[in-house]
This record gives structure tokens, sequence and C-alpha cells, in this order.
């Protein structure tokens, strides 16, 4: 615990890096010697790494995303959904995020940054994401034990979804749109009722 301690987070599609597509990406940590270090092993002309001093922030970021990046993969299919969804739906999932950030320690400035919105916005609408795969295949009326059955390597926002409710339980934060989320991978709901839902948080 006492050593030095960087991450990186972003918005990072792993076949993209493979194939030197432009991308952009966080490290984070408190020893600025450390950042130094990391940014002179990853970046290059294609992938650039900005320095931040806010892990917990960071590392939040890139784990909370993937819980509506998963219900994104549910929606997309739905007679309601549609390009102004997007934007929509990333308001929420964003003010989500930044609270709980706030309440773990982060700084609410990161969750506006590469590793929260960036990768937010990245993940919830790329047809390679495996998160929004989950979510694409949940919709088509999988059950989350047909999907490990399915799946390599379930996606991580299933678990994080069960954390983060968790954790901002304890916190006294409410998520209101994960905890539809969960109702919807649980099955206790449909995918309208989770448009609904949705749609009523919108007005709050």
């Amino acid at each position: 615990p006492d050593n030095p301690m960087a991450l990186m987070s972003g918005p990072t599609i792993a076949n993209e890096v493979a194939e030197d597509k432009l991308t952009a990406i966080m490290a984070a940590s408190r020893y600025p010697a450390l950042l130094d270090v990391v940014e002179a092993l990853f970046a290059s002309d294609y992938f650039s790494v900005q320095r931040h001093s806010d892990p917990i922030g960071v590392e939040l970021g890139g784990i909370l995303k993937n819980i509506y990046a998963m219900a994104m993969g549910i929606v997309c299919d739905h007679p309601a959904y549609g390009q102004n969804f997007n934007g929509a739906f990333i308001h929420l999932a964003l003010t989500e995020m930044r609270q709980l950030i706030v309440c773990l320690g982060g700084e609410a400035s990161s969750a506006y940054g590469l590793s929260g919105l960036g990768d937010l916005i990245t993940t919830a609408l790329s047809s390679d994401s495996h998160n929004r795969h989950m979510g694409n295949l949940l919709a088509e009326g999988f059950t989350v034990e047909e999907i490990k059955a399915r799946l390599p390597v379930l996606p991580e926002g299933y678990n994080s979804l069960y954390q983060a409710l968790q954790l901002a339980t304890l916190n006294k934060t409410a998520m209101p749109l994960a905890g539809l989320i969960q109702q919807r991978v649980e099955q206790q709901i449909d995918t309208d009722a989770l448009m609904k839902g949705i749609s009523q948080l919108l007005k709050c």
C-alpha cells in the first residue's frame, strides 16, 4: 500500500489500439515522477497519455461506465430508442457516476474526463464493447447464467453494478438509474418498463 501507484483508464477499445487508431487515455497518480515514467512508456503518435492527480476518480470512472454501457445494449433496439436518447441517457449516467465518485473521495471533475465521460461515450456506443454486447444478449432474452455459458468472460459491468449499488447504499447516495438496470438484468422488469423508468428520471 505504500508503494507509488499509477493507473490508466479511458476510452480504449482494444482492437482499435492494436490498429493504431487515434486514442487518448488518462494516467492518474499522486506521484508526478511516476507519471513521467508512464508517459514515456506508453505515449506515441497515436496514443496520447493525459496526466491526472486523482486516481480514485479516474479508476471509478473506468469501472462505473460499464454499468451504463450494458444498459445501452439492452435498449438500443427498443422502438423508443433514437439518437436523442443517447445524450439524455449519458447525462443521467454521468450524474450518478459523479455523485458516487465524490462520495468515495474522488474529484467531481474526474467524471468529465477521459475515464468518465469519454470512456462512457465510447463504451456505451461502440458495437465492439463487451458490456454493450452483454446488454444486447439480455435484450434478446438470455439470462445471466446463459450469458455466462456463452461468453468466455462475463463483462465487468455485471459485477460492477452490484458493487456500485452497495457502495451507494453505504454512502447514502441515490443511483436510481443503476437500480432500474439491476431490475432489468434480473428480469424483474422488461425493456419497456426500463425505458419508461428512464423517461421518469428525466423529468426529475
